[in-house]
């Protein structure tokens, strides 16, 4: 598999561009997704680098210590709070 584009990946209008400023994605051709539910889309793309890097860290929970699992966790809510407070 290839890799993706460097993180952090940000919004700019409708494009979501890399840490490079290179456009990723863009919603901006799709006009039946509007207002509320474009943004949300919009950010839900721009978190993939982060919901790759923390399924990635999830998948060996098992071997981690109580303590370093906690703080896994603990960025896994974080991270969908962020997304659902868009």
């Amino acid at each position: 598999m290839s890799q993706h584009s460097p993180a952090p990946w940000f919004i700019d209008g409708v494009t979501i561009k890399n840490a490079r400023g290179q456009s990723v994605a863009s919603a901006g051709n799709n006009r039946k997704v509007l207002g509320e539910e474009l943004d949300a889309s919009l950010h839900l793309i721009a978190a993939a680098p982060n919901l790759l890097a923390l399924v990635r860290r999830m998948s060996a929970l098992r071997q981690m210590p109580a303590e370093v699992a906690d703080i896994v966790l603990s960025d896994a809510r974080a991270l969908l709070a962020r997304l659902d407070s868009h």
